[in-house]
């Protein structure tokens, strides 16, 4: 049997969860036990998901933005570490829940925590839709399309 050089890419069909679906899932009562004081949202995907969270736990809300991928859709480049930008959030003393959508790797979420630490918060946790972090409604590693996407 001949192997061919070429690459096969294999075309992934992406969840698309309803925002009902999605609000129906939403741990907002195992999210609460944590104790945050405030939400971080991962700009740009990981807004909706921390303004959702936010609101239903009375809590204030900032913006990160974080990525370990360019901003091309689908992603066509891979930075070597997510590229962090605080603007000035103040997280000094306080227990923090960061929200994202999707983590694949885990790896943008480990850079923010860490950061966010680096910056004094007392405790970090964090949160996603789908993927690898501290809480999820889902483990996945695959493609999302969200209701609030393009």
């Amino acid at each position: 049997m001949q192997q061919s050089s070429e690459l096969q890419l294999v075309q992934m069909i992406p969840l698309k969860p309803s925002f009902k679906e999605i609000m129906e899932r939403m741990p907002f009562q195992k999210l609460k036990g944590i104790g945050a004081e405030i939400v971080v949202g991962v700009e740009r995907g990981g807004l909706p998901v921390a303004a959702i969270i936010a609101f239903g736990l009375g809590l204030p809300m900032v913006s990160v933005k974080a990525s370990l991928y360019d901003g091309s859709k689908p992603a066509r480049k891979i930075h070597p570490a997510p590229l962090i930008g605080l603007r000035g959030i103040v997280v000094g003393g306080k227990r923090v829940l960061v929200a994202d959508d999707v983590s694949n790797t885990g790896a943008t979420l480990a850079a923010v925590k860490d950061a966010l630490l680096k910056k004094g918060a007392k405790e970090v946790k964090t949160f996603v839709l789908y993927g690898r972090s501290d809480f999820s409604t889902e483990r996945f590693a695959g493609c999302v399309k969200f209701p609030w996407g393009d």
